[in-house]
């Protein structure tokens, strides 16, 4: 079978914030056919969410910028990932959709159905795929199933925790 260029050459992602979470976006690098190019947010963030994206672009040894636009202008990139804080999901991923970028965006896509179908509307117009994060399919929760549904492990307890993420 004959390969196409496409095949053969990684994708370059940028990271569109990862103030909230990082997972999405270490789940790309880790993959052998994805490249992060880089780390941009908004100019207007306060410091504290500037401080954490360098730290990111710092560890993954790529450049942080100030400004959505200026990233995607002066970058050439195929897709990328949508990591902020839940309220900030929809408005980064119509921007991508809007410069005609892939887009894999946390969950969720919006915690109202208007953003939502703002999302859908951007991406269907724009022609760009849309891939929404979810964990529910990751081995080792699938395994974890798997297991409490065979009774492997026992007696299913209900647990009850508040947690907060700090980085």
């Amino acid at each position: 079978m004959k390969t196409t260029d496409r095949e053969q050459k990684p994708f370059n992602v940028g990271v569109l914030s990862v103030v909230k979470h990082d997972y999405l976006p270490r789940a790309i690098a880790a993959h052998p056919r994805f490249n992060l190019s880089f780390v941009t947010d908004e100019i207007s963030r306060p410091d504290w969410t500037h401080e954490r994206n360098q730290k990111f672009a710092n560890e993954f040894e790529i450049p942080y910028i100030k400004g959505i636009d200026k990233a995607l202008s002066e970058n050439k990139i195929d897709a990328v990932a949508v990591s902020p804080e839940a309220e900030r999901h929809c408005d980064l991923a119509v921007i991508a959709a809007e410069a005609g970028l892939h887009i894999v965006i946390d969950k969720p896509l919006s915690t109202k159905l208007k953003e939502c179908d703002r999302l859908i509307d951007a991406i269907e117009k724009n022609k760009v795929t849309c891939l929404v994060w979810n964990r529910n399919y990751l081995p080792s929760l699938i395994q974890a199933n798997n297991k409490i549904q065979s009774k492997e492990i026992g007696k299913l307890l209900p647990l009850h925790c508040d947690f907060f993420f700090s980085k």
